[in-house]
């Protein structure tokens, strides 16, 4: 994130650029965001893969280009909150592996866990999930242009089995006795609409970052239920 403004800034301007976002957000819900289904004509987008509803671990990995926006811990549970809320409330998965039991494994493993991680099958068979859906957030932004606050980010989605390891979602058959011929992770775009903010303070960002979070962890879940542009749905916001 960028660092603390050294300028003082009334905080009626703060509100007044969050709700500026927040209503373009509404008149904008109508859009579609990014390659994250099938459209029909009228705004229908079709689930391009129905995943086996069994326990599920939500893994969020950020790379280094988003790290200073999406690299947080509360952005990441953030991000795996939404996936977990949208595919609970759309009754696709019923259960999930909370993400608890994943920093557990972290405690237990100490300095091991970050200097060589395992990799996230292990993870999963660890935490006792039958099956992983791992949020790659390739690159995340908050200010491309100078003047305007423009959030966006770029994720790539994998479902995984962990017990034995195999390749859900995306697969390519021809690949299937080898996973390092398997194609990436799904890719989803999510593109916040555009506010003029000449100079944001920090917490001002980090709130938009949150915001932007939310959006990830619900356009992700898309992928996997039948969703209607003119009803784009709630974002979770806080856990």
């Amino acid at each position: 994130m960028p660092n603390r403004s050294t300028t003082q800034r009334g905080g009626s301007l703060d509100i007044a650029c969050l709700i500026g976002l927040a209503c373009a957000l509404l008149s904008a819900s109508c859009a579609p965001i990014g390659a994250i289904g099938h459209a029909l004509s009228d705004g229908i987008h079709q689930p391009v893969y129905t995943p086996i509803d069994q326990l599920t671990l939500v893994f969020v990995q950020v790379h280094p280009e988003a790290e200073p926006v999406l690299g947080g811990p509360m952005h990441r549970e953030r991000i795996a909150a939404n996936v977990t809320f949208h595919l609970k409330h759309q009754r696709k998965i019923t259960d999930f592996v909370s993400p608890l039991r994943v920093h557990e494994l972290a405690t237990r493993m100490g300095s091991r866990y970050h200097e060589q991680p395992p990799a996230v099958a292990t993870i999963g068979r660890e935490v006792g999930a039958r099956q992983v859906i791992i949020v790659d957030v390739l690159s995340a932004t908050l200010r491309d242009t100078p003047g305007m606050i423009e959030p966006k980010a770029e994720v790539r989605v994998t479902v995984i089995e962990v017990n034995p390891y195999r390749r859900l979602f995306p697969v390519h058959e021809s690949a299937a006795e080898d996973h390092r011929l398997q194609p990436p992770g799904h890719l989803v775009n999510t593109n916040m609409p555009r506010v003029y903010d000449s100079s944001p303070d920090f917490e001002q960002l980090n709130r938009i970052a949150a915001m932007l979070a939310s959006q990830v962890g619900r356009d992700a879940a898309r992928l996997f239920f039948r969703w209607d542009e003119k009803r784009p749905g709630p974002v979770v916001r806080e856990q």
